[in-house]
C-alpha cells in the first residue's frame, strides 16, 4: 500500500484559493479546516470508489492507500493530490455560499446589508464551485476512460 502525506494535498489545495480571511487564521485552525476538508471530500463516493483500501491517520497527518487502478506510482500520487485538493475546494466553497452573511444579503432589501455586488459574488462563487466538481469528475473519468484494459491499455 502506498502512502501520501496531509500536506501534499493541503499545498495543492491552497494554490486553488485566494481568501485572505482564511490565511489569516491561526496555523491550527487551518491545518483543522483542511483535515474536515478532506475527510469530507473523501467520504463522497465519486472518490471513495477509486480506492480498494482507504486509511485516514489524522495523528500522523497520511494517508494510506490502494487504488483499483494502479498505473505508476508517482502518476498515481499526482492524481490523487489533484483529485483531493478539487474536491476539498469544493468542501470549503459550500458553506461560504450557504453563509448566513451571503443568505442575509441574498434575501433582503435593506440597503445596510447590500455592501457589494451579492449577485455576482454568489454566482461567481457558484460558477467556481460547479466547475471544480466538472474538473474533478473529468480528471477521475478521463483516467478511468484512458488507462482502460478494454481499450488497448494492457500494461495494468
Amino acid at each position: 500500500m502506498a502512502s501520501l502525506l496531509y500536506d501534499d494535498i493541503n499545498k495543492s489545495f491552497l494554490r486553488k484559493i485566494t481568501d485572505y480571511d482564511f490565511f489569516n487564521m491561526n496555523t491550527d485552525d487551518i491545518t483543522s479546516q483542511m483535515m474536515e476538508c478532506l475527510h469530507g471530500c473523501l467520504s463522497k463516493p465519486y472518490l471513495r470508489r477509486l480506492f480498494t483500501q482507504l486509511i485516514l491517520d489524522d495523528e500522523v497527518m497520511e494517508i494510506t492507500y490502494e487504488l483499483k487502478l494502479n498505473v505508476e506510482e508517482f502518476q498515481d500520487r499526482d492524481f490523487i493530490i489533484e483529485a483531493c485538493a478539487l474536491g476539498m475546494l469544493v468542501e470549503w466553497l459550500e458553506p461560504q455560499l450557504n453563509s448566513k452573511l451571503l443568505t442575509q444579503q441574498m434575501f433582503t432589501s435593506s440597503k445596510e446589508s447590500k455592501w457589494y455586488d451579492q449577485k455576482g459574488q454568489i454566482s461567481a462563487m457558484r460558477a467556481l464551485m460547479e466547475d471544480s466538481v466538472i474538473k474533478q469528475r473529468k480528471l477521475i473519468s478521463d483516467r478511468g476512460y484512458i488507462y482502460n484494459k478494454h481499450l488497448g491499455y494492457d500494461e495494468l
